[in-house]
């Protein structure tokens, strides 16, 4: 409380920013994904959810699931909100959703793990929470039958 009154986060919008796939040498991932960052399945993967939410307090790290390239950084008007796409140059690509912060841009490279985010509540959410895919070869699939 501030003067009596519930506080109000600032809004953090981040401009979308985006390259195109990765440069010859970026890192490609290992193929063995990590868990993106640490709270409860809220939500499972189905044919109307294209990813899986894991929900804990905003500020939460978000990782890296495994080492890439940014190719895709910010806020964008589809639902996703503040969001960070890697791709892992091994024909795999993982999202990272309803950021609360962004801590990497379009056209950086990424270890395994690395801190990329926190967790928030952007957009089309009600509750601090990450949504994760994983894109492979253009298709969603259950990020559940890739992490350990």
């Amino acid at each position: 409380l501030v003067d009596g009154k519930k506080a109000t986060p600032k809004p953090n919008y981040y401009p979308m920013t985006r390259v195109g796939s990765a440069p010859a040498g970026a890192p490609t991932g290992s193929g063995r994904f990590a868990w993106p960052t640490k709270g409860i399945l809220s939500q499972k993967f189905w044919s109307g959810h294209t990813g899986i939410d894991i929900a804990n307090r905003t500020g939460t790290p978000i990782l890296a699931a495994d080492a890439g390239y940014v190719v895709a950084a910010g806020r964008d008007t589809w639902g996703y909100g503040n969001q960070v796409v890697i791709d892992h140059g091994n024909g795999f690509k993982t999202r990272y959703a309803h950021l609360q912060n962004i801590l990497v841009k379009a056209g950086q490279t990424v270890t395994k793990n690395q801190k990329i985010g926190t967790m928030g509540s952007t957009v089309r959410s009600t509750v601090p929470h990450i949504h994760f895919e994983v894109i492979n070869g253009g298709t969603f699939r259950n990020p559940l039958g890739f992490l350990p």
